[in-house]
């Protein structure tokens, strides 16, 4: 019946504190329930500095209480820094599970952000919660993890923190060689003159010290960080260096004095989790000296050890980091096989490309294959008419020769035939006297015959061979029958009936034999172009001397020249 009755009034007590605490909760949510979470944060802030602990703690989880899906990215971090200060208040009053669990929550909402200021903050706290519950692997992996944010989301002086935590933590575990490089890498980060990073550097080089069983200099430095700082908690940590390296050392009356100093100061301050071990190590202390003080001191020991150690708790709150861990370790192995699908399909469709390229880089070797051996065609095409040409220009030369010899021999026939003929006309003339009857015939005709067209013909040839009348811009029909002292139309008619062409073929012609002279005379026209070689023999339009020249040659006339040059012939019309 009694114990019934004390169960009854534990729930009646308990149940009255939750309605309390409900209370209070809500008349918080009322009051604040139209501010923003950084407002309500600020507020939290300020009930914390005037030591209202559990006022600040409500005000920090209606801030994170807020969190939903979907919400903005600074709500989202004012969400994880909610779960962040919650947390810092439960490891002040040494409810470690409960500011590891905060730690967790907010560490879930940080990783989410784009944004993550806090992110070594979680991994820091939550490595410290680990490494006071004795996993000291699972604490440096905490540490190393968050420092390996610092320079994505610098902050000097978590950095300096976490390599600082790292160097004490790797010199627990004797992994000196790992201590001595972050503790060398903190004193890098601290500034000159300020008390707490020195202290700091006392206290690391002495841990490390420690760990390399060199206890005489360890003591030196951790007295001297003791001397050096004027925080009561810095200074318990010291102390409690102290007794647990003079305990090394066999000097007992040393680790009474400095375990004295930490419980003391420990008890004064609420450092509960300097103080429990100090309990801890006054029971081991006197456990064959006085029985009495040892249950005293183990009593106590374990009644603050089962409100702030509560270990079932630590591990339901560890298999939920366990938990989270595997399933962001799952989404980013999901990930990964996202990006490397991605990047497969990637590589098919560069290989797809590829060979398209190959392709059509194997279609552009063979266009350019049969366009290389076209042009090579056209090439000795070009070069068989252009040694025609030579063959045509060489033939003409020796034909314009012979018809000078020609004219010379006719010349001095008809000479002799004039003489002939004067002979005749005398002695006709003597028979006329005579008597004889004869009648004269008279040459009337309207037309040209034979020995007139010829005769016409030789002079429109001597014209155009032995002159370069033609090569006037304005020389036309009229001009020619002029230089022949005849009529248009005969000269017209002459030419079509003994050439078989118009007087426009039959002047290109000539223009062009003459053309094709000058394309090859360097001495004289090898620094003309191409329009200069058309208007020095006649032509206007620098296309149509082209088209001209392409009809009667087969080659245009840039490369007959280029050839010319190349060949290096050279031809001069006498």
């Amino acid at each position: 019946m009694r114990y019934f009755f004390a169960w009854f009034l534990l729930l009646w007590v308990t149940t009255n504190l939750s309605a309390q605490n409900k209370e209070t909760y809500d008349t918080l949510l009322n009051q604040v329930k139209n501010l923003s979470s950084g407002q309500v944060i600020e507020r939290g802030d300020n009930y914390l500095r005037e030591r209202h602990t559990d006022t600040a703690i409500v005000l920090y989880s209606i801030v994170y209480g807020r969190f939903r899906e979907g919400m903005s990215e600074e709500e989202k971090e004012e969400c994880a820094t909610g779960y962040l200060k919650a947390g810092d208040v439960y490891y002040e009053q040494g409810s470690y599970t409960n500011a590891l669990e905060m730690y967790i929550n907010g560490l879930k909402i940080c990783e989410s952000c784009k944004n993550k200021p806090d992110l070594m903050l979680f991994y820091k706290n939550i490595g410290n919660i680990y490494c006071i519950f004795g996993d000291y692997e699972r604490g440096i992996n905490y540490y190393e993890t968050g420092y390996g944010f610092h320079e994505k989301y610098p902050n000097r002086k978590v950095e300096c923190d976490l390599l600082s935590n790292l160097t004490g933590m790797c010199s627990f575990i004797k992994e000196t060689d790992k201590a001595k490089e972050y503790y060398k890498m903190a004193e890098k980060l601290m500034q000159p003159g300020d008390t707490t990073k020195i202290y700091i550097s006392y206290f690391n080089w002495g841990l490390i010290l420690a760990s390399e069983n060199k206890y005489e200099e360890a003591v030196r430095y951790f007295s001297k960080a003791a001397d050096y700082t004027h925080l009561p908690e810095y200074r318990c940590y010291a102390y409690e260096q102290l007794y647990q390296t003079y305990g090394l050392l066999g000097r007992q009356d040393s680790v009474l004095h400095y375990l004295g100093l930490c419980n003391e100061l420990a008890r004064k301050n609420d450092f509960t989790q300097l103080y429990v071990q100090t309990l801890k190590v006054y029971s081991d202390y006197y456990k064959d000296k006085d029985e009495r003080k040892t249950h005293y001191y183990k009593s106590k020991f374990l009644s603050i050890t089962d409100s702030i150690y509560n270990v079932r708790e630590f591990y339901r709150i560890r298999n939920m980091q366990f938990l989270y861990e595997l399933e962001k370790t799952n989404q980013e192995i999901t990930e990964l096989q996202i990006a490397r699908k991605i990047k497969e399909e990637k590589v098919r469709q560069q290989r797809r490309a590829l060979s398209g390229i190959a392709i059509g880089l194997l279609l552009i070797s063979a266009l350019l294959f049969v366009v290389y051996r076209q042009k090579k065609s056209i090439q000795n095409s070009y070069h068989n008419l252009f040694q025609m040409n030579q063959k045509v220009l060489l033939s003409d030369a020796q034909r314009k020769l012979r018809c000078k010899e020609y004219e010379q021999k006719i010349a001095s026939l008809q000479s002799e035939l004039g003489r002939y003929k004067e002979r005749q006309t005398e002695i006709l003339s003597e028979s006329d006297r005579d008597g004889s009857d004869g009648k004269s015939a008279k040459y009337q005709t309207s037309k040209l015959n034979d020995e007139q067209k010829q005769s016409l013909l030789l002079s429109i040839q001597e014209v155009m061979e032995q002159t370069l009348a033609f090569c006037e811009e304005d020389f036309s029909l009229e001009r020619l029958a002029e230089l022949v002292h005849s009529n248009y139309k005969y000269v017209s008619q002459v030419i079509n009936e003994n050439c078989g062409k118009n007087f426009s073929d039959f002047i290109n012609e000539y223009r062009i034999q003459e053309a094709r002279v000058r394309l090859m005379d360097a001495e004289h026209y090898g620094n003309y172009t191409i329009q200069a070689i058309a208007e020095s023999v006649g032509y206007k339009s620098q296309s149509t001397f082209i088209r001209a020249f392409r009809k009667i040659t087969g080659i245009p006339p840039s490369i007959y020249q280029k050839m010319a040059r190349e060949e290096g012939v050279s031809f001069c019309n006498s």
